[in-house]
């Protein structure tokens, strides 16, 4: 299971918060950071005390805002899409359109499930073998996605079951999440 610090704890934090909201105007960030989730906190210098502390970050809280939109899940506004009001709507429903979303735009970037299933399958076989990081499949598929984004959304799909690691952030497999309800 995902830690509260990961991206997948972020994102149900934001979500659940957007659905809260009865203002938007892109106030969603600020709001989320004056809750004060634990989630969001980082260790930050403190130049008066000349050592670091937890503190709430609007990086952080940015970030998952942002992946939220790149997702669908919200508007630009901040609002709760379509998408976005029924990943909130149970846990198995985050995560079935969390998955959707995240092989939708790694799809999008050139990094479909068969290419990255294939992708980890040949690093296997080299000779010498290569270990499937994200690292090594962004250098060998080379999506139209940041090495950053990359790795957080392969990290993300295995948090919601769409890939499977062995050790840590080592992807052995990758599943075609099918669409199981209506067109939009």
């Amino acid at each position: 299971m995902a830690s509260e610090r990961s991206l997948y704890a972020k994102m149900r934090l934001v979500l659940e918060d957007a659905d809260r909201q009865s203002t938007v105007d892109g106030k969603l960030a600020d709001e989320i950071l004056a809750r004060g989730h634990p989630s969001f906190l980082t260790l930050q210098y403190d130049a008066g005390k000349d050592d670091y502390v937890w503190r709430p970050s609007r990086r952080a809280v940015l970030r998952a805002v942002n992946v939220a939109k790149r997702l669908s899940f919200l508007s630009e506004d901040g609002a709760l899409t379509a998408v976005g009001e029924s990943a909130t709507r149970s846990e198995r429903s985050f995560r079935r359109e969390t998955a959707e979303s995240l092989q939708r735009v790694l799809s999008d970037a050139g990094a479909t499930a068969r290419r990255l299933e294939e992708g980890s399958r040949n690093l296997l076989r080299q000779a010498p073998p290569r270990l499937p990081t994200a690292r090594a499949l962004w250098d060998l598929i080379g999506p139209d996605l940041s090495q950053g984004d990359f790795s957080r959304f392969l990290s993300l799909l295995a948090d919601v079951g769409g890939a499977t690691t062995e050790q840590r952030k080592v992807y052995t497999r990758f599943e075609r999440v099918e669409r199981t309800r209506q067109a939009r």
